[in-house]
């Protein structure tokens, strides 16, 4: 299961997400849930996170700056943009910076759920050498009735 956490100055948005998605569906546990990128920050450093939901415009540190310090301290977390915000330069500033996704609001169920579903697929690949040694628990031959069912699947 993958961390992640969700940073917006809007508690309507974070608790529409959490309310409305199942992120455990997707492998992704829900570590935390911010309302300024400071305090964001500071769980980030005592934490581990694998990936951040964050809103571009904020109070105090913007989103485009969250990412950059995320980007320069923590380049493995993933950020995804959930902004109303259709801004090309900000979507410069992004790709620039990697982010894994930018997506405006309002979203739908179907949009934020194939992004979860993108992210844990990415995130799973990305770790795939720290799952060397559970894959190596299935390097014994199948049996042959259980290799014919699989392969008919």
């Amino acid at each position: 299961m993958f961390n992640i956490i969700l940073v917006d100055d809007e508690n309507f948005s974070i608790d529409t997400l959490t309310e409305i998605i199942d992120f455990n569906m997707f492998g992704i546990n829900i570590a935390g849930t911010f309302y300024d990128v400071k305090s964001a920050l500071e769980f980030i450093d005592k934490n581990s996170v694998d990936a951040i939901v964050t809103d571009i415009k904020m109070p105090g540190m913007s989103g485009l700056d969250f990412l950059s310090v995320i980007k320069n301290t923590k380049p493995e977390i993933e950020v995804i943009f959930l902004t109303a915000y259709a801004d090309f330069d900000y979507a410069q500033f992004a790709i620039d910076y990697k982010l894994f996704k930018y997506m405006l609001k309002p979203v739908t169920i179907a949009d934020m759920s194939k992004t979860l579903s993108q992210l844990n697929d990415y995130l799973i690949s990305k770790n795939k050498p720290h799952l060397s040694s559970e894959v190596s628990l299935f390097r014994e031959p199948l049996n042959p009735s259980v290799q014919k069912m699989l392969y008919d699947y």
